[in-house]
């Protein structure tokens, strides 16, 4: 008797229910298959088999769990999954803004899926969210860190984690960096200077830097190093002080 709608339409042909209603396509936003049997309900078009993660009586928002626009007719545009970071958000994986997909973070978490730390924090850690960056004030370039390791980015000369401490063979920790040492390899006992910058020099050396022979040594081209001058240098400069020294007292005579 044609007394109801066929699959994919709604309505009242026969007025069953009252007023006579024709039948009319369901309306299911294009997220219904109607090859499918039984896709809306025949008298009120309620939309039964939403696909694509949808739902509503017209197919109409995202499930639980997704976000994006339901009505969107482009292929990978309407819901996706939330998809939270387990390690980032303060809230279940599957629990986001239904438009946006912005999931709920822990504290100095950020992105979309809570997925990592916010500039200047790191050690994204579940249940506690993210540190602070420690980067000296002073050693660094600045207060952001890798989000990871925490490490911060030095100035020149400078090493460490935290940018705190001056590289081997520099000193003079401040806003400028580390200076080189630049103590010779030759005369210094060691390629690391003192916290002024002098060097530790070898025997028969001398100089902030250890780049110089000292007095009654001379520099021996065959080995670079400073030799002790001969005995009787030494004699003959006794001698020559001495003579000096009686010249002078001459001079005051006079």
């Amino acid at each position: 008797r044609c007394q109801m709608c066929e699959d994919g339409y709604y309505g009242d042909p026969l007025g069953t229910s009252g007023m006579v209603q024709p039948c009319v396509r369901c309306n299911c936003n294009g997220n219904v298959d109607f090859n499918s049997v039984g896709v809306c309900d025949h008298i009120t078009g309620r939309c039964l088999r939403c696909l694509g993660h949808t739902e509503g009586d017209h197919c109409q928002r995202c499930q639980q769990g997704f976000y994006g626009d339901a009505l969107n007719q482009t292929a990978g545009q309407k819901c996706k999954p939330c998809g939270c970071s387990s390690a980032g958000t303060s809230g279940r994986v599957n629990e986001c803004h239904p438009q946006t997909g912005n999931c709920h973070c822990l504290s100095h978490v950020t992105g979309r899926d809570c997925s990592h730390c916010e500039v200047g924090f790191f050690n994204l850690q579940p249940g506690a969210g993210c540190e602070r960056c420690k980067c000296n004030p002073i050693g660094s370039l600045s207060s952001v860190c890798h989000p990871t390791t925490g490490e911060c980015v030095c100035r020149a000369g400078v090493e460490g984690r935290l940018c705190d401490i001056c590289r081997a063979s520099f000193f003079g920790f401040s806003l400028r960096g580390c200076e080189a040492c630049n103590c010779d390899p030759v005369g210094s006992v060691s390629m690391q200077c003192h916290s002024n910058g002098t060097c530790e020099c070898r025997q028969g050396f001398v100089g902030y830097k250890c780049d110089q022979c000292e007095l009654n040594y001379f520099h021996n081209r065959a080995t670079h190093q400073c030799d002790e001058c001969p005995v009787c240098y030494g004699l003959v400069k006794k001698q020559a002080k001495e003579l000096r020294t009686r010249l002078q007292d001459l001079e005051k005579l006079l």
